[in-house]
């Protein structure tokens, strides 16, 4: 990976940050549009857009704080199984 010439994000860290933005954006737009199509008629028109907007914000937003695979912040990481030799007793 590398890095930018003023020191910040890389430049391939960017452009698959706003790749991934666009997918989940559409993929939230389709989520609503489907939805309100199969309960309008069903429930009121309020209610399937509100349904509709929940399922919408929850994929964009849901989807925006994936990591990437192989990642992981600090706190979840395992602790180690072996022992160190300061604990071993014999």
């Amino acid at each position: 990976m590398s890095r930018s010439s003023s020191g910040g994000v890389a430049l391939d860290a960017f452009l698959a940050f706003i790749f991934t933005f666009v997918v989940f954006l559409f993929l939230g737009n389709l989520a609503y549009l489907l939805l309100r199509r199969a309960l309008d008629g069903r429930v009121s028109r309020g209610t399937a857009k509100w349904a509709a907007a929940i399922l919408q914000y929850g994929i964009i937003v849901g989807g925006g704080s994936t990591r990437a695979p192989g990642t992981s912040s600090p706190s979840t990481r395992r602790p180690s199984r072996h022992r160190s030799v300061s604990s071993v007793s014999c």
